[in-house]
């Protein structure tokens, strides 16, 4: 019965629109349209229990090979703990709005033992031969409904740690640049260790060889004959009868006393 009305409704609305351009295009029945919205606001509680029931259960696989399903068991997932325990058969303030000509979004609310939360599900016209015009879901999502205090609390973390971040980065960066100018000195240094370090192994000079002492010029003229007058009295002295061994070295003159 639903889908005939379906089509009904449609062949009117092509019937209207083939008008005179003058003409307004018909509005879509009120009880066509709520009877959409009824549909749908079904519809996504339905799915809502149904991505809540599977979640972490072996099930949860293969729900997830469809990606409205995965992405709606992610969503519930990550935002399980910030709303603890909740009942998904309650559901709060159901609300649907038409945002434009083929899509609904369908929003309710879940109380938790922390924090409630907010269903998010939207829906898309899609039209099939065979079984008509029919909603099909695109979106859900979970949105945890903070207080205002934890709102700004979480905004200032935020902030924090990109400030945070930032300055850490600025500071690494202005280390860098510094690196620049100290490399430069640290190779100078080794380089100056290098040089000491090789010129104190390197082989010392060879010295000059000493110059050899000059001969004493024996003594010439009466100097001879002095030497030998000597030589012979040393040798009367000690009894001997000749010079041989004696060696007269040097002179050395007195002068007389009277």
């Amino acid at each position: 019965m639903k889908k005939w009305l379906v089509i009904i409704c449609v062949m009117s609305l092509m019937f209207a629109m083939t008008g005179c351009g003058g003409v307004k295009t018909a509005e879509v029945p009120a009880e066509y349209e709520e009877m959409i919205q009824n549909e749908v606001l079904s519809e996504a509680v339905s799915l809502f229990q149904n991505v809540v029931s599977v979640s972490g259960t072996p099930e949860q696989a293969i729900y997830e090979k469809i990606a409205f399903y995965k992405a709606g068991i992610q969503s519930w997932t990550e935002a399980q703990s910030d709303i603890g325990e909740c009942d998904p058969s309650k559901i709060l303030n159901e609300r649907v709005v038409k945002t434009n000509d083929k899509e609904y979004e369908v929003s309710f609310d879940i109380e938790g033992t922390n924090h409630d939360a907010t269903i998010v599900t939207v829906f898309e016209e899609e039209v099939d031969i065979r079984s008509g015009i029919g909603m099909v879901p695109v979106s859900i999502a979970t949105n945890v409904d903070f207080s205002s205090g934890e709102l700004i609390g979480q905004a200032g973390m935020n902030t924090i740690l990109g400030m945070g971040t930032t300055f850490v980065v600025l500071i690494l960066l202005s280390l860098i640049i510094s690196c620049f100018t100290i490399i430069p000195r640290i190779e100078a240094s080794r380089k100056a260790k290098a040089q000491a370090a090789a010129a104190s192994v390197s082989p010392a000079p060879v010295s000059e060889p000493a110059k050899a002492a000059e001969p004493v010029s024996a003594p010439a003229g009466n100097e001879q004959d002095l030497i030998a007058v000597i030589a012979a009295a040393i040798a009367a002295s000690q009894g001997r009868e000749s010079t041989d061994g004696l060696v007269v070295r040097s002179i050395t003159r007195r002068g007389w006393k009277r």
